[in-house]
C-alpha cells in the first residue's frame, strides 16, 4: 500500500465510530498492559486477610478478593495474560493457517481435498472440547493455552485463505507471473497472498477476541492460566463462590472480559467496512 492508499485508508478508519471506538478500548487494554506495573497500586499477589473480601471504596478502587488481594491491580495484570493468549494464539493460527489454505487453493484436485478434509474433522469437534483436550495432553500452562486456542483455530483461518485464494489465482496478473517464470512460492507469498489479506486481518481482528474468551472459559474450568496467576477467567471462577457475599469479586473480571472483546469485534467491524472495497463509495 502506497502512501496515498494508506491517507485513504486512515480517513476512512477515522470515519468509521465503531472502529474509532473499538480501537480506543483496545488501546485502552494495552495501555493497561504495558504499564501494569506503574498503573496497579498494589503488588497483584500480595496477601492481606485482615482486608478479606473488602468492598469497593476509596482504599479499594475495586475491593479485594478471598485472599485480601487487590481485585483492580489483578485486573490490570490479568490484561497482560489475556492479550498475549489473543496475539500468540492468532499467530500461532495464522502460521500454520494461511500455507495451508494457499496451498489448498492454488493447487487444488487432491491436494486440496485431503487438507481441507483434514481440517474438516477438526471443526467438526467442538472448539473448546478440542482446547481441552490438547491441554489435557500437553499440560495446563500458559504456553500450552496459547498452543491449543491456536491449533484450533487454523482450519477457520485456512478455509478463508483458501476462499481468498479461489478468487484471485484466475486474475491476468497471476498468469502473467507464471508464465514469466515465477517459482510457485513467489507467485503465492508475493502476488497472491497480499491480495487476500483484507480478509484474514479482519477475522483475526475478532479472533483475538474469541482467543480471549476461550482462555477465560478455560480458566474457568481450571484448565487455563492456573492461580495465583492473575487470569479474568479465574477470577471469575473464584468470584462464583462469593456471588452473595462479595458480588464485586465475580463484576469487575466480567466487565474487563467483555470490554476487551467488545474493543476487538468493533474494531474488526470497523476493519471489514473499511477494506471490503465493495463497501467504498
Amino acid at each position: 500500500m502506497n502512501v496515498k492508499g494508506v491517507q485513504v485508508f486512515w480517513r476512512r478508519f477515522a470515519r468509521s465510530k465503531s472502529a474509532l471506538l473499538g480501537f480506543l478500548l483496545v488501546l485502552l487494554v494495552l495501555v493497561a498492559a504495558i504499564f501494569a506495573p506503574v498503573l496497579a497500586p498494589e503488588d497483584p499477589y500480595q496477601i492481606n486477610l485482615l482486608k478479606r473480601l473488602a468492598p469497593p471504596g476509596p482504599s479499594e478502587l475495586l475491593g479485594r478478593d478471598d485472599f485480601g488481594r487487590d481485585i483492580f491491580s489483578r485486573i490490570i495484570y490479568g490484561s497482560r495474560v489475556s492479550l498475549q493468549v489473543g496475539l500468540f494464539s492468532t499467530l500461532v493460527a495464522l502460521i500454520i493457517g494461511i500455507p495451508l489454505g494457499l496451498v489448498a487453493g492454488y493447487y487444488g484436485g487432491r491436494i486440496d481435498n485431503v487438507i481441507m478434509r483434514f481440517l474438516d474433522v477438526m471443526m467438526a469437534f467442538p472448539s473448546i472440547l478440542l482446547a481441552l483436550t490438547m491441554i489435557a495432553a500437553f499440560g495446563t500452562n500458559l504456553s500450552s493455552v496459547i498452543m491449543s486456542i491456536g491449533l484450533v483455530a487454523v482450519p477457520r483461518y485456512a478455509r478463508i485463505t483458501r476462499g481468498s485464494t479461489l478468487s484471485v489465482k484466475g486474475m491476468e496478473y497471476i498468469d502473467a507471473a507464471e508464465a514469466l517464470g515465477a517459482k510457485t512460492g513467489r507467485v503465492l507469498f508475493k502476488h497472491i497472498l497480499p491480495n487476500c489479506l483484507a480478509p484474514i486481518i479482519v477475522y483475526a481482528t475478532m479472533g483475538m477476541a474469541s482467543a480471549i474468551l476461550t482462555e477465560a472459559g478455560l480458566s474457568f474450568l481450571g484448565m487455563g492460566t492456573q492461580p495465583p496467576t492473575p487470569s479474568w477467567g479465574g477470577m471469575l471462577a473464584n468470584g462464583r463462590e462469593f456471588l452473595r457475599t462479595a458480588p464485586h469479586m465475580a463484576t469487575y473480571p466480567g466487565l474487563a472480559i467483555m470490554v476487551t472483546v467488545l474493543g476487538f469485534n468493533l474494531l474488526g467491524d470497523g476493519l471489514r467496512d473499511v477494506l471490503d472495497p465493495r463497501l467504498k463509495s
